[in-house]
């Protein structure tokens, strides 16, 4: 075409002149020169561009990823060769086959496409990843990255780069796994793990710290360190942070508060870490408080067992495996004349004279191998001013936790004026030989006395039988034995002029007489027919019998008692004056399933009580001499626990000293039940005349507000009227208002529903009135924007404990219970003032007040105040009901003082903090 061009050019130039030939060839030279250049250029850039495509088609054709490109439609265009290697497809074959083919998860297919969908409409790039389907392989995971290709605006495909993304899974998988351990552990340890900075702000805290302090982690973080720490304790928290600095690992023990503001006592360690350019302080504490209750119970029993080594009159003492005192009571220095400290490091051996030291050494010798208790062995022991004194030695060897034999743990008790008196007995004994008659005819009743399986008609014939051989005279000697109605007598009984008596008295009363008579006649002397010792041996049988009629009757009462407990359907169970257990009828055998061995091993009594709080309490008011009677839960050996009415008194011995308790438990489940079923009934028709009232409150509540709101919207929605824009707001500001009282009714309605089901929690924590009703002040102003509204707040308010969005819906309540009551620019006011330890908000109005009449029935459910008030708005009846059950569950109280046509106050009363915060 040029060349052409150039001959037309030749041809047409014939007519010029030879300069202007000269001149358009020059030119034509010149266009020449430039149309070759620019035909070389071309071709450069055509090997530039042969060249980068040939660069490109290496790069994508080495890489270990696979490049692919899809067509609109998602038709495969393009596909890298090492696709044959990556996924085992022949990249040639593959041409035109659908994306889909390639997913592994069919579920996935739906989220790629959604993927692809919005990268064309977004023009962007997106990475995704998804389980990759090769030809005659496992499936694997990749990773997509995919481009968009755009010619003049248009997107005309879809680029792709596909990595095998398993080795990376792998490690996500572990990293995971060692995350999920580590979580595990932290979680799992009973210490509450936390990080602080070095200014005292919680950076990290284990979910272990619910379990402690009842916080969720998420609440503490950011916060300091000592919002949790007893007012008390801070220094000493502080002064610990400072010793864990200096790396003494020593741990502090002291007082946090829980999320109730409850003391919890904790174990504190940690050390400060230096992490990167900052100080932080790791460490952790533990819930030490039952160990403080058990130290200080463990002190408290010390101290109580100290001052009974102390005061009793016994000397109490501890040796080694040596036989060296290691603990002397101070009682040592009233028996010995020793103070405690001389004689730590001695033997028992080394306060005895010689010859009873090798006495008692042998004997020792032969305990201590056998390692067997010692029971009153009787030894001499040097006074510290020479004189001797028996004591009396028992004690028991003493071994540690593994069995290893440790030593003897003894008491001593002088028994030197019982020895001597002894002594002086076996004297006189002697110089009575003659009186061995007496004596055998004594111990002889003794014997019938002890005679486990005489009667006390066998102990009265025998001790008759007795008589005659201990007399003067045997041969001519009779007796007999009066008890009430019966006689028990010798079988030469008769009755003559020569006789002998003394009267039986049990308890002041005469019931019998010791009768002695002989048969014939014999000379009197001084003191009679008889003897003067037989005078005194007949009252000392008088004497002895009637202390064993006594004892007879009495355990014969005692036995009839016994059968009637034992029979009795009463449970009755008996412990001793230390609170052991030791006795219990059958019918508390069948109630409670413990035996009485089980029981006391379990603990004794206390063991049944499901509050071991009242178990105490009934001890100690039995231990004081007063009687105990109730309803209490208890809980058998099976676990169930059941109501019980219980009759506890004390046992008393013959002075009237308290030596034990008798409880009668008596189970009333099925009383309880019967109560159950007939209050239930009463809640039932309650609740029938409740639903009634409910339905018609709701009704007409849900009635009014829907026929302004229907009314209205299909006024606004009339198609052949236009409204302007004022009225338009209107109209939309009086349906917003309706609207506000329709949610308002329903969320009473659901607030009194989950009251009823007692699924209502409170999530109290500290806070300042000032504070909330400041935060609440807006809202509260929008409900009375057509009164006049005061607040008068005092923000030195002390704090209190509640749940501040509860005590917003009551001040919510009350202010909408103010304004509905009141006309309009009247004033209600809001205050708050501190009287003794409460805080009392009142919401006063200006309106028309409530009759006497309905005070006592403002705060009950569905009750309304409609005399004279038709003109204004109702109510459900629920909000003050809400609100009085809202405050009392706090603790306070919530009343109202009215005049009519003067106004309402409605005052509330919370309870403050008694550790009121820095």
């Amino acid at each position: 075409m040029d060349k052409l061009f150039l001959e037309e050019s030749l041809f047409g130039t014939q007519e010029k002149t030879k300069n202007e030939l000269i001149a358009e060839l020059a030119h034509l030279q010149r266009r020449i020169s430039e149309l070759e250049e620019a035909d070389t250029n071309q071709k450069q850039a055509e090997e530039a561009l042969r060249q980068s495509e040939e660069k490109y088609r290496l790069l994508a054709e080495n890489v270990q990823d696979v490049i692919v490109s899809f067509s609109m439609d998602g038709k495969l265009l393009y596909c890298s060769p090492n696709v044959i290697e990556f996924g085992g497809y022949d990249p040639n074959e593959e041409i035109g086959n659908p994306l889909d083919k390639y997913v592994a998860v069919e579920e996935d297919i739906p989220r790629i496409y959604g993927v692809v969908a919005e990268i064309l409409s977004k023009k962007q790039s997106r990475v995704t990843e998804f389980m990759y389907k090769p030809k005659n392989k496992e499936p694997f995971p990749v990773e997509v990255t995919s481009f968009p290709v755009v010619k003049a605006g248009e997107v005309i495909g879809l680029n792709c780069v596909i990595r095998d993304v398993t080795e990376r899974k792998q490690v996500e998988q572990l990293l995971h796994e060692s995350e999920k351990k580590y979580r595990n552990l932290v979680e799992g340890i009973s210490d509450v793990i936390f990080e602080l900075t070095e200014e005292g702000f919680c950076t990290f805290i284990s979910p272990k710290v619910k379990d402690v302090l009842g916080f969720d982690p998420e609440e503490k973080l950011n916060e300091h360190f000592k919002t949790i720490i007893h007012s008390n304790d801070v220094q000493k928290a502080l002064e610990g942070f400072v010793r864990h600095k200096s790396d003494d690992t020593t741990p502090v023990e002291l007082r946090m508060l829980n999320k109730k503001g409850e003391i919890v006592w904790v174990s504190l360690l940690g050390r400060l870490d230096k992490d990167e350019d900052k100080n932080v302080f790791r460490g952790t504490f533990r819930d030490i408080t039952q160990i403080k209750k058990a130290e200080e119970a463990l002190r408290e029993s010390e101290e109580r067992f100290r001052s009974l080594v102390e005061t009793t009159s016994d000397w109490i003492w501890s040796v080694n495996l040596d036989g060296i005192y290691t603990y002397v009571s101070p009682r040592i220095k009233d028996l010995l004349g020793y103070e405690p400290e001389e004689i730590i490091g001695k033997t028992p051996l080394d306060l005895m004279p010689p010859i009873e030291a090798e006495r008692i050494g042998a004997i020792f010798a032969d305990i201590s191998v056998s390692r067997s208790p010692i029971h009153g062995l009787e030894n001499t022991n040097l006074h510290k001013d020479g004189h001797l004194v028996i004591l009396e030695t028992s004690a028991i060897p003493i071994f540690d936790s593994s069995g290893n034999f440790q030593g003897y743990q003894g008491i001593d008790r002088d028994i030197t004026e019982r020895k001597q008196a002894e002594a002086e007995r076996e004297l006189l004994m002697h110089d009575m030989g003659e009186r061995v008659k007496e004596l055998n005819c004594l111990y002889g009743i003794a014997r019938l006395i002890e005679t486990p399986d005489n009667t006390l008609q066998q102990i009265l014939q025998g001790t008759a039988d007795l008589i005659p051989p201990s007399w003067q005279y045997p041969e001519i000697t009779c007796a007999r034995v009066i008890l009430e109605d019966q006689e028990f007598k010798t079988q030469n009984f008769e009755l003559t002029p020569w006789k002998q008596t003394s009267e039986i008295y049990v308890q002041g009363r005469s019931v019998g007489m010791v009768e002695v008579r002989h048969l014939a006649e014999k000379p009197i002397i001084s003191e009679g027919p008889f003897l003067q010792e037989e005078h005194d041996l007949i009252n000392a049988i008088a004497e002895r019998l009637a202390k064993v009629v006594q004892r007879k009757w009495a355990e014969d009462q005692l036995q009839r008692i016994t059968k009637a407990i034992e029979s009795s359907n009463e449970a009755i169970g008996m412990s001793d004056a230390r609170g052991n257990h030791f006795y219990q009828n059958q019918s508390f055998t069948k109630l409670f399933g413990y035996s009485t061995e089980e029981l006391t091993a379990e603990g004794g009594g206390p063991v049944v009580y499901a509050d071991k709080e009242i178990a105490r309490d009934v001890f100690d008011c039995i231990m004081a001499g007063r009687s105990w009677a109730g309803e209490i839960e208890m809980v058998s050996k099976s676990g169930r626990v059941f109501p019980v009415d219980l009759c506890a008194d004390a046992v008393r011995d013959e002075s009237g000293e308290v030596i034990g308790l008798i409880g009668m438990h008596t189970d009333i489940t099925k009383r309880r039940q019967a109560e159950q079923d007939a209050l239930r009934a009463n809640e039932l028709e309650e609740i029938n005349r409740l639903r009634s009232a409910l339905l018609a409150n709701v009704s007409h509540e849900l009635r009014t507000p829907l026929t302004v709101i229907k009314g209205l919207s299909d006024t606004l929605l009339q198609a052949d009227v236009e409204w302007d824009i004022e009225t338009q707001l209107d109209f939309l500001r009086t349906i917003n208002q309706e609207t506000d009282a329709l949610t308002h009714v329903i969320e009473n309605l659901e607030e009194m529903s989950r009251l009823e089901a007692g699924i209502i929690t409170m999530n109290k924590a500290p806070i300042r009135i000032s504070v909330l009703i400041g935060r609440l002040a807006t809202k509260l102003r929008n409900k009375a924007r057509e009164r006049q509204f005061e607040i008068n707040i005092s923000p030195d308010l002390p704090t209190v404990y509640a749940d501040g969005t509860r005590i917003e819906k009551v001040l919510t309540n009350l202010v909408i219970n103010a304004v509905s009551f009141s006309e309009k620019e009247t004033l209600v006011t809001l205050e708050a003032e501190l009287v003794d330890e409460e805080i009392i908000v009142s919401i006063t109005d200006q309106g028309v007040g409530i009759p006497s009449e309905h005070l006592d029935k403002i705060f009950d459910r569905f009750h309304r105040v409609e005399s004279g008030m038709a003109h204004r708005r109702g109510g459900t009846g629920l909000g003050l009901s809400i609100c009085k059950w809202i405050v009392e569950a706090h603790g306070g109280r919530l009343w109202v003082d009215s005049k009519v046509g003067k106004g309402s106050t409605f005052s509330f009363s919370l309870p403050i903090l008694e550790s009121q915060p820095d």
